[in-house]
């Protein structure tokens, strides 16, 4: 018994042995109490025929298919590191870590809703004004660039990159580059206009 009990007093990093198992156990319980329910609200959406369910079940039932596992392991592994009383550059890098899979996650979902919103619009529009769903898939794809895009450049603030030279260079090329494909950008928002005057 005093030899486990001088081994859970063991520090490392500062810390005893018994804190680190403390946090490791809060870590895995967390994550697999998140993936359990995660599973389970699936399971439970996805019962009864699809023409049967309504939008906003399958838009959630999207959604949480697409929360990735790792996510879930790195919430999981910041909330068992709040029990640690960790050196202020651990908890950074630990902190920045974690934000960096909130921000892919936010990618993720925000694609899927993107994706959803396109598909919905298809079945809808697609035997009236196939013109229309074109154009708004071309809109789509519009907004997963610019979705990424911000989640890119959020993600290399939070690293501590200064994204300001970085913004300004890509509205400098922003510009060239619409310059450069005017004709087809002219195109593309005359037919907006149409969609939109339809």
């Amino acid at each position: 018994m005093e030899q486990m009990a001088s081994m859970l007093e063991k520090s490392i990093y500062g810390e005893p042995l018994a804190h680190w198992l403390w946090a490791v156990g809060i870590a895995l319980a967390v994550f697999f109490v998140a993936l359990g329910v995660k599973r389970m609200l699936i399971r439970r959406l996805s019962r009864g025929e699809t023409g049967r369910r309504r939008e906003w079940e399958e838009l959630v039932r999207g959604l949480l298919i697409r929360i990735h596992p790792l996510f879930l392991a790195a919430a999981a592994v910041f909330l068992g590191s709040l029990a640690l009383d960790l050196a202020p550059t651990n908890a950074i890098v630990i902190t920045k870590t974690v934000g960096i899979f909130v921000l892919i996650q936010i990618g993720l979902l925000g694609s899927e809703a993107i994706g959803f919103s396109l598909n919905r619009y298809r079945a809808r529009k697609i035997d009236i004004d196939a013109a229309s769903v074109t154009t708004f898939a071309a809109v789509a794809f519009i907004g997963r660039i610019l979705l990424w895009g911000v989640v890119l450049l959020v993600a290399l603030a939070n690293l501590g990159v200064d994204v300001t030279a970085l913004v300004a260079g890509l509205g400098v090329g922003g510009i060239a580059v619409a310059l450069a494909v005017q004709n087809i950008l002219g195109d593309l928002f005359a037919s907006f206009s149409i969609v939109l005057d339809r």
